[in-house]
């Protein structure tokens, strides 16, 4: 029987080596210095993908790469502001830079200001949908872009994920959960 479990296993890990092989590809991973994002760079870079992650704060972002390194992962931490399509287009352009292209986008960066709903001011609501909403959009924008022009047009709804975080799974309080917005992403790519 211990032989048979050893088959298993042995079989299961070639399957997942084969299913999940990244190798060659680049991932930007915004949101990727803690948290689903981190996570979620880690398993990438775990099936060989090149990663970037990208987080508003650098001392993070390094820190969550470094850690990273530890486990050879072949990774660049680029600090941006989501909410700011300047800072986006430069870490979209600087990827392919450094990389030669860009194959899959994650968007993970989300906010909670720790306010409930009903205290919330408008200045508050505007910088959470400003990360949580405006921010997916521009990263998806700026990476389309770029898959786009390599040919990749028809993979752009397939390649760039919104994964809310779980601070913007309560972009609204206690009362009301919202998934970061992932309905307003909803259109042609």
């Amino acid at each position: 029987m211990t032989d048979q479990i050893q088959s298993l296993k042995q079989l299961k890990q070639r399957m997942n080596a084969d299913l999940f092989d990244l190798s060659g590809r680049v991932a930007v991973v915004t949101g990727g210095s803690s948290g689903i994002g981190k996570a979620m760079a880690a398993g990438l870079a775990h099936y060989e993908a090149k990663v970037v992650i990208t987080s508003s704060n650098t001392e993070k972002c390094e820190a969550a790469a470094k850690e990273l390194k530890q486990i050879e992962a072949q990774v660049l931490p680029l600090p941006a502001d989501v909410s700011q399509p300047d800072q986006v287009t430069a870490m979209v352009d600087r990827t392919v830079n450094e990389w030669g292209r860009l194959d899959i986008l994650i968007n993970s960066s989300g906010i909670y200001q720790g306010t409930p709903a009903m205290e919330m001011t408008a200045e508050e609501w505007k910088r959470v949908m400003a990360v949580d909403l405006d921010g997916a959009f521009f990263c998806c924008q700026a990476a389309g872009k770029v898959m786009a022009e390599a040919g990749h047009g028809d993979d752009i709804v397939g390649a760039a994920v919104f994964l809310a975080s779980d601070a913007s799974n309560f972009i609204t309080g206690q009362i009301m959960g919202v998934d970061g917005g992932k309905f307003a992403m909803l259109g042609e790519w």
